[in-house]
């Protein structure tokens, strides 16, 4: 999630609620991750390892059952 960019890109689209805090100073400020805020993203959208742990089975195996529907 902190590498590929793609919740900072849902933030800034006002898709998911995001805290935005500088991180020095006079810089851009940057994404973090309130709890409010997870607890606002996981209503709406639904990750692998939310479904790994609503399901009980490995992440994987779940992820191959989707892209064979």
């Amino acid at each position: 999630m902190r590498t590929q960019g793609w919740f900072e890109r849902l933030a800034l689209a006002d898709h998911t609620p995001a805290t935005f805090k500088p991180i020095l100073e006079g810089t851009s400020d940057r994404v973090c991750v309130a709890p409010k805020d997870a607890e606002s993203f996981h209503k709406r959208f639904v990750t692998s390892a939310t479904m790994e742990s609503q399901f009980s089975q490995n992440r994987k195996i779940l992820l191959k059952k989707l892209r064979a529907a």
